[in-house]
Order: C-alpha cells, then structure tokens, then sequence
C-alpha cells in the first residue's frame, strides 16, 4: 500500500517560514525622548537635577520582527539581515531619519500587507504617506511603495474639496512637498512628478503664498520640475482682452461663461454680472442679494471667497455640479 504524499501547498496558503529564524531588532536612532535610568525617584532627579541629567540615557525605541520576515520583504533589507558584518552577527539594524510613526506602519504592512492611517488631518496624512512612501523607496519595498503612493494622491485629492485649504494647510503642505523633493530622485520619481503637476495645476492659489514662493525660491529643482508642467497660454499677451473676474470654463458643456453665484445659506442663484461686487478672480466679494433681485434671499451669501467657492455654471444641464469649474486660458 502506497504511503499518501502530502497535498501540495495552494498559492493562497499562509507562508509560516516568514516567522523561522528569530528576532531582529530594528533601532531609530533619532529620536528625541531622554528616559531617566531606573532606580532613580523624581525626589532624587529634582534635588540633583545636574546629577541625574548625566545619568539619564535616550529612549530610543526597538522593534522587533521576525528576521525571515524582514528579509523576505525587499533584497535591500535581506542584504541588512543575512551578512557576516556587525548589523548581521548581533541581529540589530540602527536605522537614522525615520521616526516611529513610519517604521511602525512598515511593520504592520509587512505582517498584514497593507497599513492604515486613521483619525489624522488631511495634510498630516499626506506627510505620513509621504514619508511611509520614502522608507519604501530607500529599501526598495515595492508593495509598501505602491500602497504609499496611492494613498498620498488620494489624501492630495482631498485637498481639492471643501473646506478649501487654509494657510496653515498650505504652510504644512509646502512642507510635504519639501520633504519629499529633499529625500527623493528629482528626475524619475513618479510621487514627485505627481506633486509637481499639482503644484503646476493649482499655481493660481498657491503662487500668492510665501511658504509656496520660497519653497521655489529656494529648491531649484522643484522649480525647474514644476515649470516643466505648465503649459503655454492659448492667447498671446497682446491678445489678450480684460476678462470679468467671474468667467469660469465648464468640464461639463465645454464652454466659457460668467458664473452664478450659489448663495452658501439657502442655496439660491444669482448671476455673476450682478452678484460680482469687488476683487479678482482667485479673490472675490460677492452679494448673494443683489440690486433687483426679485427673489428673496437669506442674505448669508455675502462675503469673500476664493478660486471657485460657491459658482456653478449658468447652464441649466450642469448648474448643479459644483466641481466643474477651472479657470480659463
């Protein structure tokens, strides 16, 4: 009688030799927090403060993850686990320039093969993407790379949305743009080359800001790569007619026009040659109850408001998409 062969492993089974081999330690050594050696009471640190401060050692964090794990992950990091030098006899790697939040977003990617980042807002969640998807890019973790770079243009896209971003965020998100331009190949970097065409795309909000302007001011190679995504205007300068702040181009019936102000209390609609009172067109001051008007208004539609906040296109088939809108050439 022929002893049965053991059933061959389907594809989709759990690959238990990622946790053989032992433990190895992962170390950030940039990090800030001192902790005070034990043993040593907060009587004893307050009366010989000079005394326990030369004493006290950094808290540096450890992880830790299963060595064929780590190894399995990229051929960078198996080149860290598996050699004869110091970072291989001891099982420790000492990693500078990442902080806590990245590492362990790598370590619940590599055990679970996506990682999640909850309750932050928009622009710190976009940084930490930014920085999960520059880890991935110094060790070559192309899944990690992938799941990174998805979800930062995801998080950039929410920018696009209301409420616009205020100049805080736009402080904040000129520092993710510096981080990534600073830690990144400038020239075949495809996050880059989708940062720069969003820099390029929303030039007409972000030049007026001075983080925006001495980010380009002062990286060069941020500007040259941003001036490689805008495109030329259709009009030469001496063809160019004075046009009303209000004109606006729809994505929707393809065309040009002066748009209607959307009063932002009861939602009723004004036209924008009458509502248009004072400014220009990245910042405007309108009144959504203006002279002549015959139906009544709220009156909460009064006030400043920037880029596209609050016009639709006067066509009837797409006055209610509010997204439509761009400025034309």
């Amino acid at each position: 009688m022929s002893e049965d062969k053991p059933a061959e492993a389907k594809s989709d089974e759990f690959d238990f030799a990622m946790f053989r081999g032992g433990f190895f330690t992962i170390v950030l050594a940039d990090a800030d927090e001192v902790a005070t050696p034990a043993g040593v009471t907060s009587e004893a640190t307050s009366s010989t403060s000079e005394e326990a401060a030369k004493k006290a050692v950094p808290a540096v964090p450890e992880f830790w993850i299963h060595k064929s794990l780590l190894a399995s992950v990229s051929p960078e990091l198996a080149k860290h686990t598996n050699n004869d030098m110091k970072e291989g006899r001891e099982g420790k790697m000492v990693l500078h320039d990442v902080d806590r939040t990245t590492l362990e977003r790598f370590l619940q990617w590599a055990y679970k093969r996506h990682y999640t980042v909850e309750g932050l807002p928009r622009v710190m969640a976009l940084l930490t993407h930014t920085k999960i998807y520059v880890f991935a890019e110094r060790f070559n973790i192309q899944g990690l790379k992938d799941e990174s770079y998805t979800k930062a243009t995801q998080s950039l896209q929410l920018m696009d949305g209301y409420p616009r971003p205020d100049d805080e965020e736009l402080a904040e998100l000129a520092d993710v743009f510096e981080y990534a331009f600073d830690n990144l190949p400038v020239d075949k970097d495809k996050l880059l080359e989708f940062y720069a065409q969003y820099i390029a795309w929303a030039l007409e909000l972000l030049r007026t800001k001075e983080d925006f302007r001495s980010l380009l001011a002062n990286h060069r190679d941020i500007a040259a790569v941003v001036l490689n995504m805008v495109r030329r205007r259709s009009v030469p300068p001496w063809k160019q007619q004075q046009q009303h702040p209000l004109l606006r181009y729809c994505s929707v019936c393809l065309t040009s026009q002066i748009a209607m102000i959307c009063c932002a209390g009861c939602h009723k609609k004004f036209g924008g040659n009458s509502a248009f009172v004072s400014g220009n067109r990245e910042l405007y001051k309108v009144c959504c109850k203006p002279n002549g008007a015959t139906e009544p208004c709220c009156g909460k539609g009064v006030g400043e408001y920037s880029m596209h906040e609050y016009l639709v296109c006067p066509t009837a088939a797409c006055a209610t998409a509010s997204n439509n809108l761009s400025f034309p050439d």
